[in-house]
């Protein structure tokens, strides 16, 4: 649904998507080919801090991911690229929509110090319940690297002193903004 929206708002725009799930990857094509956008290339890679192959939880919808420590869930094997070789590969880059449900972090910390290519990041933030939270280090290197941010909330727990709501194992959801400030 983002490359139909972006195109739509950027006709001219040349999108890559990165989607290792099978499922996924068949309902984007029909969406692109319906649709009859032209400048999308899609990888049916999962995007990583290194050219690999990784376990991946498969859900046929938006909440497949590489984190594999869920006993009982079937699990399949992906390919993945380095995202960092396709933005050192681009001069500029006008935005980065980042949705990797729980490697953003790594991939981020990889791509550190050439984020500088880029001037419109999205990070879907997700903390997974007993794992290290690491919402600080994203905010620290966008900041470092001239972005301003803001945050809107995805999952919550309204009272997280009292019940802590969860979702696919997930205890924090966050929609981070960042962007160069041109002042």
């Amino acid at each position: 649904m983002s490359t139909i929206y972006f195109k739509t708002l950027y006709p001219a725009a040349r999108i890559i998507t990165f989607e290792p799930d099978q499922e996924v990857v068949k309902i984007l094509k029909k969406n692109i080919k319906a649709h009859d956008l032209d400048k999308v290339r899609v990888i049916e890679k999962g995007v990583w801090k290194e050219k690999t192959e990784l376990d991946f939880i498969i859900s046929g919808s938006d909440g497949s991911s590489i984190v594999t420590d869920k006993p009982g869930i079937s699990k399949s094997t992906i390919q993945t690229v380095r995202l960092r070789d396709y933005i050192q590969s681009e001069e500029k880059v006008d935005f980065l929509k980042i949705d990797i449900e729980g490697a953003e972090t790594d991939v981020i910390l990889d791509c550190q110090d050439i984020l500088y290519r880029i001037d419109h990041i999205f990070v879907e933030y997700h903390s997974f319940v007993n794992h290290v939270q690491t919402l600080d280090i994203i905010v620290t290197i966008l900041k470092n690297n001239g972005f301003r941010v803001h945050i809107h909330t995805g999952l919550t727990s309204a009272q997280p002193f009292y019940h802590r709501r969860t979702r696919l194992g997930q205890d924090l959801q966050l929609n981070i903004f960042a962007y160069k400030d041109s002042n």
